[in-house]
C-alpha cells in the first residue's frame, strides 16, 4: 500500500472516531402498543441504528450521508427487520434525502424497497424527525439528548435518545 493511500485511510478513521457518536435511546411504539430499545452509532457521514421491539422485531437501519453546505443530505440507505411473530426478514435498500437545520433537528425521507416484492407505499416509506434538545443556559454539552419520530414498515415509534461521543 502507498503511503498516500495509507494517509488517506488513516486520516478517515481519525475523523470518524474524533466525530462518532454511541446512540442510545428509548422509546414507544404508538400502534403496536409495545417498547422499542435502540443502540446505534453516528458520525457526520454514516449512521447505522438498531431497533428492538419487545417480543415483536428488531430492526437495522443505516446510512452513507453526503452532505451539502446547505444542509441538505443524500445517499444510499438500508433498512432490516426481522418480524419475530411472523418468523420472516424483511431487507430493504434505496435513498434518501434529509435536511440538518443548525444542530436543531433532522429530516429524512426514504423509499426503501424490498428486493423481490411489490410495490406498498406504505411498508416502503421511511420517515424520521429527529430534534435535539438546547443545552441548558450556560454549559456547553458534549453529548446530545433528542427526541425522534420515526416511521417504517408500518410502524410508528417515538424514542428519546442520547447521543454520547465515542
Amino acid at each position: 500500500m502507498s503511503k498516500s493511500k495509507f494517509f488517506i485511510i488513516f486520516l478517515t478513521l481519525f475523523s470518524t472516531a474524533i466525530f462518532a457518536f454511541v446512540n442510545i435511546g428509548v422509546g414507544y411504539g404508538i400502534n403496536n402498543n409495545n417498547w422499542v430499545v435502540r443502540v446505534g452509532y453516528e458520525d457526520n457521514m454514516f449512521s447505522l441504528n438498531g431497533n428492538y421491539f419487545v417480543n415483536l422485531e428488531w430492526g437495522i437501519d443505516g446510512s452513507i450521508l453526503f452532505e451539502t453546505p446547505l444542509g441538505v443530505s443524500t445517499g444510499p440507505m438500508i433498512g432490516i427487520v426481522n418480524d419475530l411473530q411472523n418468523n420472516k426478514i424483511y431487507m430493504n435498500y434505496g435513498g434518501f434525502i434529509g435536511y440538518k437545520y443548525k444542530g436543531q433537528f433532522d429530516i429524512k425521507l426514504a423509499f426503501l424497497m424490498e428486493y423481490g416484492s411489490s410495490l406498498n407505499f406504505l411498508d416502503n416509506l421511511f420517515a424520521s424527525f429527529r430534534a435535539y434538545i438546547p443545552d441548558p443556559p450556560g454549559m456547553k454539552m458534549k453529548d446530545k439528548l433528542y427526541v425522534e419520530m420515526s416511521y417504517f414498515k408500518q410502524r410508528f415509534y417515538i424514542v428519546v435518545g442520547l447521543l454520547e461521543p465515542f
